[in-house]
């Protein structure tokens, strides 16, 4: 979000917020309350709302801010759909001890050596776990490191 006193900084704003691609919402303090305009999505609109609220504000601030209700965003409505096929792979995925659905990662094996200095670096990840929410079984999966480089290492670069 960002707050204004007129107009200043507000082409910068716009291009950060990815406008008009994504809506936005404008907020001050009115009369009676707190002032709100969700779902601006054309610079004229945008344009209307500010001046109407400078006319009615009580405070100095206006703010503006990315309206991130997931059918005013596209990058919200992306990270939704990427989200929802893990959880449809991790729904669909059974497990191999009692075949209940929802076998997955759950968490990390820690700990890994450093290929240059040979130091242990407790929290580095080594590889996944996969377990069943159902009953319990777990194994180890793919390894994702099987050492560390010296630039992530706490040793080589504390």
């Amino acid at each position: 979000s960002h707050t204004f006193e007129g107009t200043h900084g507000l082409e910068e704003f716009l291009v950060r917020a990815d406008f008009p691609r994504h809506q936005l919402i404008v907020k001050c303090m009115g009369p009676d309350g707190l002032l709100v305009e969700k779902g601006i999505k054309e610079r004229a609109h945008l344009e209307y709302v500010i001046k109407r609220f400078q006319d009615l504000k009580t405070g100095d601030e206006i703010t503006i801010e990315s309206d991130l209700r997931a059918h005013a965003s596209p990058t919200r409505q992306k990270n939704i759909k990427a989200v929802a096929e893990i959880l449809a792979q991790r729904i669909a995925s059974r497990c191999p001890a009692c075949n209940k659905s929802g076998f997955g990662r759950r968490s990390w094996k820690r700990g890994l050596f450093c290929s240059d200095c040979g130091g242990f670096n407790e929290e580095a990840i080594r590889s996944e776990y996969l377990n069943c929410p159902s009953c319990e079984y777990r194994h180890e999966g793919k390894v994702i490191n099987a050492s560390i480089e010296a630039r992530h290492c706490i040793f080589c670069n504390p």
